[in-house]
């Protein structure tokens, strides 16, 4: 192989002559200060026709033009004998390629070349050998427009502005419509639906546990990790975040919480009673860890629940934004306002953290990411996007994200080529250099070069799609270019618009029909794989209890959720009979053996049998009334889909045999007024 050599080199070459014993004359001209220690080699070596080591690479740096024209050209190229990578990310393979004019695709790239890019990327960016923490923010039904830095005419955030002030703002970044996909996505660099995140209950919001998630990734990189908040990416062991790779969890591991002051929240498998605004209680535990870990390396996934519905936010809060949002409907009034100060209450709690890294000196050494999980939960301010939470239209997907890590990143650039909630992990890691073998394969892209570098718009396809059912179907999907984005709706009719068109006013799909077509059948090509997903199981035996709600269950005849026909997070259940109504969950029993088993109910008066039968055993019991208790509303205003919480009875029901493998739980009940709100299995 040929010697790299550089010409800087010189200088070092022309001083290693020392033990001539007459030096040669030397003129040297310098126009820079080399006070510095230098990075040069000896020639000498070389010149001797010794062995000679030659440096791995080669990092260049030129631009004729400066000030404003700085980093708008491919002023950046790293190289070695074969291989040369430019700041935009263009990859040449130099043996074969002289005159640069094929750049390596990523997918026509060996595992050498994926890897020797990648050592590139960190070299030509100085990324430290020593990777930094990571606190990533993710909020929840917060929108594009839930910022005063994208324009929202009342809302003020000033400590959320500033990440993407003093850091790099990915300004055309989707997500997935609904916010179980999203947490997957984010957490795995893979398409959420690849991962079994396709719904928000009943098994759908489930990821499968064999995916290698972030966590994981750092924890095996001598990371501590912990997830403070929602979860909602599987509650039962080993889909639980504890099985996930996180060593901590204080939060709720389904699809939203019900009460926000004083809650009742989980903390290592044990529920706690605590005290305050559920955001500030989180923001507290996080600046704890912070500052507990603040001597070795951490991840902190803070994942706030709010602004998402019950709409429940202290009082100045409110009153901060009440007399300022115009809606002429009083509901909406309400809510945005609530939406509002629940979003101020987010970004003060973020000026805590903040504060936290300052005064720990910690900013350089922490990458700081925001970013929300879906479109805007109200109607209200969303920069004249179409579409909200629930979507695939760009006011469904298109959200914040801010990446900070001050002092190796640039502050205030904005990247404004199409990126996704897949790109993050491939991103951080690269960035950060933590080097991982992928256990499934990688959909997202690093975004390294866009972010340190010269910005790019690629040539890739982004594919959304939202279900709104257990069954999994496959509209509405959408399909995004740099140019161009189609919505098929779940009628199928086609939306063709125009990137620049962002409130996607201009529907062309008559004028342009070939090209519509040609976008929904690639979509359509993308789908078919993932349409087989099937409900995930409940699993039994993993750990010594598992808490099976009523509203992971499937209903059958006058069965009916209590607050909502969808039974959403904390719900119950009542119309249970002895004959044709009743509620059911899979089961997988991963470890056989005995199991006791509780229920938790309510029955306002008299009594009623109850039947549970599981694995081709019966167990009845008649249970006396039990009159509940209701939970304090803290909400300003109802919403039937969130359940306001009560007292329960637990009733202990008798003791069973299972065998491993797949059963089916099942129950009945003779007093259709009888609430049904859990069963309990405890292997003894």
């Amino acid at each position: 192989m040929r010697p790299l050599l550089i010409i800087a080199v010189l200088t070092t070459a022309f001083f290693s002559f020392h033990s001539c014993q007459h030096p040669p004359n030397v003129i040297l001209i310098m126009a820079d200060d080399m006070g510095a220690e230098s990075d040069g080699r000896s020639l000498l070596p070389l010149l001797e026709g010794s062995d000679f080591e030659s440096r791995e690479f080669v990092n260049v740096h030129y631009d004729p033009r400066w000030g404003a024209w700085v980093n708008r050209h491919r002023n950046q190229f790293i190289q070695n004998p074969e291989y040369k990578l430019y700041q935009d990310g263009s990859f040449y393979r130099m043996e074969k390629d002289w005159l640069e004019q094929h750049p390596l695709a990523e997918e026509t790239m060996s595992q050498e070349e994926q890897d020797l890019r990648s050592r590139m990327i960190r070299e030509m960016f100085d990324i430290p050998d020593s990777p930094p923490n990571l606190l990533l923010i993710i909020t929840d039904d917060q929108g594009y427009g839930d910022l005063s830095l994208h324009g929202n005419p009342i809302l003020e955030t000033p400590h959320l502005d500033a990440i993407g002030i003093n850091g790099v703002r990915l300004d055309n970044f989707h997500v997935s419509p609904v916010c179980a996909p999203t947490r997957a996505a984010l957490l795995t660099g893979r398409r959420p639906m690849s991962t079994g995140g396709y719904y928000v209950t009943r098994g759908g919001e489930t990821m499968d546990a064999e995916e290698y998630t972030l966590a994981e990734i750092l924890k095996d990189h001598g990371y501590s990790t912990a997830c403070f908040g929602k979860w909602h990416n599987g509650a039962h062991h080993p889909h639980h975040p504890l099985s996930q790779g996180f060593d901590e969890f204080l939060g709720f591991t389904a699809g939203h919480w019900n009460r926000y002051f004083d809650p009742e929240l989980e903390h290592n498998g044990r529920m706690i009673r605590t005290e305050g605004y559920i955001a500030d209680i989180l923001t507290d535990r996080a600046i704890d860890y912070i500052r507990d870990r603040q001597n070795e390396p951490f991840f902190c996934y803070l994942s706030y629940n709010t602004p998402h519905s019950p709409f429940q936010v202290p009082d100045r809060y409110f009153d901060m934004y009440i007399d300022r949002v115009t809606e002429p409907d009083s509901s909406l009034r309400i809510m945005n306002a609530s939406v509002y100060g629940m979003v101020r209450n987010i970004d003060d709690n973020v000026g805590r953290l903040m504060e936290t890294l300052g005064e720990l000196d910690l900013e350089q050494n922490t990458v700081v990411l925001f970013m929300t999980d879906n479109g805007p939960n109200t109607v209200r301010f969303n920069g004249d996007m179409k579409g909200r939470k629930g979507w695939v239209n760009d006011g469904g997907v298109r959200v914040p994200c801010f990446i900070q890590w001050k002092g190796h990143i640039p502050a205030g650039k904005v990247v404004r080529s199409m990126t996704a909630h897949i790109d993050l992990l491939p991103t951080l890691t690269g960035m950060m250099g933590v080097d991982f073998e992928p256990v499934r394969e990688i959909h997202g892209w690093d975004l390294t070069e866009r972010i340190m570098g010269v910005e790019r718009e690629e040539d890739r396809l982004v594919y959304t799609h939202v279900n709104h059912g257990v069954e999994v179907t496959p509209l509405p999907g959408a399909v995004r270019t740099a140019r161009w984005r189609l919505v098929a709706n779940a009628n199928g009719t086609l939306e063709l618009t125009e990137r620049s068109d962002a409130g996607e006013h201009y529907n062309l799909a008559d004028s342009l029909p070939s090209l519509a077509d040609s976008l929904y059948q690639r979509y359509n090509q993308w789908f078919e794989p993932l349409s087989m997903r099937e409900i995930a199981p409940i699993p039994v035996g993993v750990i010594d209890s598992v808490v099976i709600p009523a509203h992971e269950g499937f209903l059958k005849g006058r069965a009916s959720y209590f607050w909502s026909s969808n039974g959403w997070s904390n719900d119950w259940v009542h119309g249970l009979d002895m004959e044709t109504s009743s509620i059911s969950w899979p089961l997988e029993i991963a470890t056989p053996g005995r199991y006791q088993c509780y229920i938790n109910y309510a029955l306002k008066s008299g009594e009623s049998l109850i039947s549970m039968n599981l694995a081709g055993k019966r167990i009845a019991q008649a249970l006396p009334s039990f009159v509940p208790v209701p939970d304090q509303n803290y909400s300003r205003i109802d919403r039937p889909a969130e359940a306001i919480g009560q007292t329960w009875k637990r009733e202990y029901m008798g003791e069973i045999g299972l065998g491993k493998g797949r059963e089916s739980l099942v129950i009945h009940a003779a007093d259709p007024e009888l609430e049904l709100l859990s069963v309990v299995l405890v292997r003894k």
